[in-house]
């Protein structure tokens, strides 16, 4: 792995630290030798996440959100020899082209092996909230994956449009309700409420109501992680229906801050 041509200097070396987890997911599974689900520390997952449902799951299973990227919000391996054949393949991948990233890879591994790849629902049935191009790609399957699970897994679209984009892209801005570039989903032709009996979201799918199981908060606010300021940040991000930007100091701060410090020990390299 020391060997990827991935920048480094891009927060942290993560481009090669999101390449990393799977051999270390690999390593841990190789312990256990057992399934393991594997969730992304900006993910909070809803009280009835239907991990049973999972069992029956042989390879891997993760959402894909478009023809160029999967993601591993929720990822998930049924056996160590599964993951094997993965981690070989993103290896090989990344070490050949230092623009692979994880999201290229997974949709990558699943174009080769679709057998072996569960794909988690990561929208509604409902036809208009997708591009044309999904009905020859994944919808069927996503179809299957509604009914199975009953409900849907967000990978990053429904995080990203109801409670902002990640604000260190932007120098601390947060752009909501915009529609996401270059993925499969229309999200403002979905819609959403706020279920007091889950404390978490629901989305309309074919006229009812069903679960939202995870959301990925690329937003990083953490009022969104409290179990005591979840149910009022919800409702605060879900009163916004136009887009809108929010700037957050703090963020913009930290920023500054960590571009001082690199810039103060390379001086005193």
């Amino acid at each position: 792995m020391e060997n990827l041509s991935h920048p480094r200097e891009f927060r942290d070396n993560f481009w090669h630290s999101s390449i990393a987890r799977f051999v270390y997911l690999y390593q841990f599974q190789s312990e256990i030798n057992e399934p393991v689900l594997h969730i992304e520390s900006d993910v909070i997952i809803s009280s009835d996440f239907p991990i049973h449902k999972f069992h029956n799951i042989s390879g891997l299973a993760f959402p894909i959100l478009s023809k160029f990227r999967g993601v591993a919000s929720i990822f998930y391996s049924g056996n160590r020899e599964s993951l094997s054949l993965f981690v070989k393949f993103i290896v090989k991948e990344a070490k050949e082209n230092h623009e692979v990233t994880d999201m290229t890879a997974l949709r990558k591994y699943y174009d080769l092996h679709p057998n072996f790849v569960e794909v988690l629902p990561a929208g509604p049935i409902n036809a208009q909230s997708y591009e044309s191009e999904i009905v020859e790609d994944i919808y069927p399957r996503l179809i299957a994956g509604i009914k199975y699970y009953r409900g849907v897994f967000d990978g990053s679209d429904i995080g990203m449009y109801l409670f902002g984009t990640d604000p260190r892209n932007k120098l601390g801005r947060t752009l909501l309700r915009n529609e996401i570039d270059s993925t499969y989903t229309k999200m403002s032709e979905m819609k959403f409420r706020y279920n007091n009996k889950r404390d978490f979201l629901d989305v309309e799918s074919n006229g009812q109501w069903i679960p939202v199981f995870n959301l990925h908060m690329t937003c990083k606010d953490v009022s969104l992680f409290s179990t005591r300021q979840m149910e009022k940040a919800f409702y605060r991000y879900l009163e916004f229906s136009t887009p809108t930007e929010i700037f957050i100091p703090k963020i913009y701060i930290r920023m500054g801050f960590k571009k001082l410090v690199r810039i103060i020990s390379a001086l005193n390299k």
